[in-house]
């Protein structure tokens, strides 16, 4: 069938007989941007500079099908 890679944040989504295999990283931190703010996308209460979506621990898999 072919290779599957799987990049999740919790490695219960990984399949159990694939788990050992899986690797994990630390995902960047992401923030608010003047475009974010052109777009109007920044909620009340935010600002440029704000963390929109915190760093976490993310978990990835290649395997044959």
């Amino acid at each position: 069938m072919g290779k599957v890679t799987m990049d999740v944040g919790n490695l219960n989504h990984i399949p159990a007989d694939k788990r050992a295999a899986a690797t994990s990283y630390e995902s960047i931190v992401s923030l608010y941007t003047e475009s974010d703010e052109k777009h109007k996308l920044i909620p009340k209460g935010k600002k440029v500079g704000d963390v929109h979506i915190p760093s976490d621990t993310r978990y990835t898999v290649t395997y044959e099908e």
